[in-house]
């Protein structure tokens, strides 16, 4: 009866994964069985492809993940960076401000 007869979860043949309908009366004129395993064979290629495409995805989004943790890295150096150059200018700032208070440490 339908579906369930094949071992198949009627959501796939609902949402149009199978091309072909499923037969209708699987003991009918001898054709029921090879039509029978040609869908479920192409039930588990439509599966496969969906896995694959779903692999594919997760490889692209972890390449994502990848470039974006390198930017944030190389962005925590640059901010570093400007962090260490902003304390030699206030180094430099405070050295002359103290200079130009007291004229003698010269």
């Amino acid at each position: 009866s339908g579906p369930e007869y094949l071992g198949l979860r009627p959501s796939l043949q609902e949402t149009g994964a199978l091309s072909q309908p499923l037969a209708q009366s699987p003991g009918c004129c001898g054709l029921a069985v090879p039509r029978r395993e040609g869908q479920r064979r192409r039930l588990e290629e439509l599966q496969e492809l969906v896995l694959e495409r779903e692999l594919r995805r997760i490889e692209l989004e972890e390449k994502k993940l990848v470039v974006e943790t390198q930017k944030l890295h190389m962005e925590t150096e640059n901010l570093e960076l400007e962090k260490q150059k902003l304390q030699l200018q206030i180094g430099e700032l405070q050295s002359n401000l103290r200079h130009s208070r007291n004229p003698s440490v010269r």
